[in-house]
C-alpha cells in the first residue's frame, strides 16, 4: 500500500473494489482515490499520505 492518493472524505458515496485500507482508517473517513469510485459528488481533503501512514 502506497497511500499517496490518500483523502479524507467529508461527504458524499463511493465504492472501492479493492480496500487498499485497514477497516478503521475507512471507519474514520479515509479513502485511497486511486481504488475509489465516486457514487455521488464528493467533498474531501487530499494529500493525506501522512495521516494515514502514520496509522497504518
Amino acid at each position: 500500500m502506497c497511500c499517496t492518493c490518500a483523502a479524507f472524505l467529508k461527504e458524499g458515496l463511493f465504492d472501492m473494489e479493492d480496500k487498499g485500507l485497514k477497516s478503521e482508517l475507512q471507519d474514520q473517513g479515509y479513502v485511497l482515490l486511486c481504488k475509489a469510485y465516486p457514487k455521488s459528488d464528493l467533498k474531501i481533503i487530499a494529500n493525506q499520505f501522512e495521516a494515514v501512514w502514520d496509522q497504518g
